[in-house]
């Protein structure tokens, strides 16, 4: 028999789940999210800030992985470290690492810091993805199902908007999380990341239909954050979804890697070499390669949403930001 999962043998039975009884708590209404946000995993090797819009900043880059305690005790100080403007819009992604998430799990009051995350303005949160393995005993993902779930509620129970991070195995799991769903009306926004686990194209594929199925299941308009995969299955993911954003860690990974990108046919784009010379800050690569991706993926959005019907009046979720000029 596969070994059980370290994480859940660490973990044990934290926490109840959301059983009928138990409701995640509304948070009133969302601010309109934007359609896509890079990611910025820190500040450094840049001279300047990265002027406006909205990115995603790593859940547990606010927080010491070794005592629990936030980093930053203003908005202010954030920016800051991270380099980023004034008007800059903040949400935290919670795809990382599996030994980065479980360092969440064992912070010992997470309430504390969850309200923390008003003072630093944060708009939303992914719940953290803690993953399906597929090499352990099923109860393994039963237990990491459960505590997306937790996660998700603890969010939602401290006033910071999240989605609910969709992670399944099998048709069962799927038919779990549409039952889910589609029985609380807090839950207005899912996430799903093409990252990790998920290289092949048919279990992709498989991943986006769940998803699609999902979304019609709900019996309401959903929004759907969406980290990697996105050219290939966007296209069915933004017909079935009333609203998308797209988190993106292309362009801060390849502007570290000196890559450039720039336009080739209609939004595709592609990446190319382009030396700094030593000690030379990163600022206008950067800003580049995050505007290059953002009108990329803004090109094909608005393609996408008049091709299936999305720019009609009344059709567009209240969820989706107006497209920056």
């Amino acid at each position: 028999m596969p070994a059980r999962s370290p994480y859940l043998r660490r973990a044990g039975q934290r926490g109840r789940g959301l059983g009928p009884e138990r409701r995640a708590a509304l948070c009133g209404a969302i601010r309109a999210v934007a359609e896509y946000a890079p990611v910025i995993y820190d500040g450094t090797d840049r001279a300047s800030v990265l002027s406006g819009g909205t990115v995603a900043l790593p859940l547990l880059s606010l927080f010491s992985r070794s005592t629990g305690t936030g980093r930053f005790e203003t908005r202010a100080e954030m920016l800051e470290s991270f380099r980023l403007s004034p008007d800059t819009r903040v949400i935290l992604t919670g795809v990382a690492e599996d030994t980065a998430i479980e360092r969440w799990w064992f912070f010992a009051d997470r309430p504390r810091l969850i309200a923390s995350l008003h003072t630093l303005g944060i708009e939303l949160v992914t719940a953290p993805n803690y993953p399906l393995f597929t090499d352990v005993t099923r109860y393994d993902n039963f237990h990491n199902m459960k505590r997306i779930v937790l996660a998700w509620s603890e969010f939602m129970a401290g006033g910071i908007p999240s989605t609910l991070h969709v992670n399944g195995r099998n048709d069962r799991d799927y038919d779990r999380w549409r039952a889910f769903v589609a029985n609380r009306d807090e839950a207005t926004s899912v996430s799903f990341e093409f990252t990790t686990g998920t290289s092949n194209h048919e279990r992709c594929q498989y991943h986006s239909d769940q998803l699609v199925a999902l979304a019609r299941a709900a019996g309401r308009p959903l929004h759907l954050v969406l980290r990697g995969g996105r050219r290939r299955y966007l296209q069915q993911l933004a017909a079935a979804f009333a609203s998308v954003t797209v988190i993106d860690a292309d362009p801060y990974v390849r502007t570290k890697r000196r890559q450039r990108a720039r336009f080739t046919m209609g939004p595709a784009i592609e990446w190319f070499a382009s030396q700094t010379a030593k000690g030379e800050p990163l600022d206008e690569l950067l800003a580049h390669n995050v505007e290059v991706a953002r009108h990329s993926t803004l090109m094909r959005l608005a393609w996408l949403r008049a091709n299936y019907g999305h720019a009609e009046a009344g059709h567009v979720s209240p969820l989706l930001e107006p497209s920056p000029a």
